[in-house]
């Protein structure tokens, strides 16, 4: 996390660019901020520490991801999950979940294309850097 950049390094991260899939320091600037600031308020009612949200958001999108692949599925069932993952499209912290098939057909792999971020250390603190595109 740059956070914990920031606090190990001091003035030396000063410059520095990261780039993330989450940006809990601006949750209006993900895909859905609405979710996202919900789970960053969360996240913090249950005293987690800030510098595991930028990898924390994985565990909300995979239990998510799971979720609706039952939901699909009808059932539990490892193979109908399986196939159900495919039809999966849902808003999850990172953005959309949707899976995509590659390769040759049976034994296509697939994998849902991650929003990604940069932020930038200025003065001490993380920022959205000049060039971050906005939503």
């Amino acid at each position: 996390s740059p956070s914990q950049l920031i606090k190990q390094a001091g003035a030396a991260a000063d410059g520095s660019y990261h780039i993330l899939f989450f940006l809990p320091w601006f949750p209006e600037a993900m895909p859905d901020g609405k979710l996202a600031k919900a789970f960053v308020d969360e996240w913090a009612k249950r005293g987690h520490p800030f510098e595991g949200l930028t990898e924390g958001f994985r565990g909300h999108d995979g239990v998510l991801t799971a979720v609706e692949g039952i939901r699909i599925a009808g059932k539990a069932e490892p193979k109908a999950v399986q196939a159900a993952l495919w039809q999966v499209n849902v808003m999850g912290l990172n953005g959309p979940i949707k899976f995509e098939k590659d390769g040759p057909a049976g034994k296509e792999s697939g994998q849902s294309k991650p929003s990604i971020f940069i932020v930038q250390v200025k003065d001490g603190k993380i920022a959205l850097p000049a060039f971050a595109a906005k939503k």
